[in-house]
């Protein structure tokens, strides 16, 4: 994504003999997140970082293809092996709402970062605990050090 795969290819000669011992995270653009394009970005994702597997592959921001498509071409390429996990970054508290209601019907997850907001101090998580639990937002607020 970043310099148009330029990085991606740097990073792929820098781990080059050292790819067992590195967790490998790359994002994909949002324009990118279709059932079509998502697996085609991963792919030139994959031969720029001369690896077989991305360890956490990442949406990069919310776009307009529909969650529950992007959700879907996320989970097929973990399925086929392509990725060990994915997520995402950049989404409003509304998108990851949406979000978690989309992954209560295709897996289970634990807990993630939403934001991080350094003007407002706080942090988001969204939590599910089993494909039966509800999805919660909860607001954590980080007293600031007093001058």
């Amino acid at each position: 994504m970043y310099g148009e795969g330029a990085a991606e290819k740097i990073v792929g000669r820098a781990i080059e003999r050292m790819r067992d011992r590195v967790f490998l995270v790359t994002k994909a653009y949002p324009h990118h997140a279709s059932r079509r394009e998502l697996p085609l970005a991963c792919e030139r994702s994959l031969q720029r970082l001369g690896t077989d597997v991305i360890d956490l592959y990442l949406l990069h921001g919310r776009g307009p293809t529909p969650l529950a498509e992007t959700v879907e071409a996320f989970e097929a390429l973990r399925a086929s092996g392509r990725i060990r996990r994915w997520g995402v970054s950049n989404f409003d508290t509304d998108d990851l709402e949406e979000l978690g209601e989309k992954l209560m019907t295709v897996r289970r997850i634990k807990c993630f970062i939403i934001r991080r907001h350094e003007g407002l101090n706080s942090t988001y998580f969204l939590g599910v605990r089993s494909a039966k639990s509800r999805s919660s937002l909860i607001r954590q607020s980080e007293k600031r050090a007093a001058s």
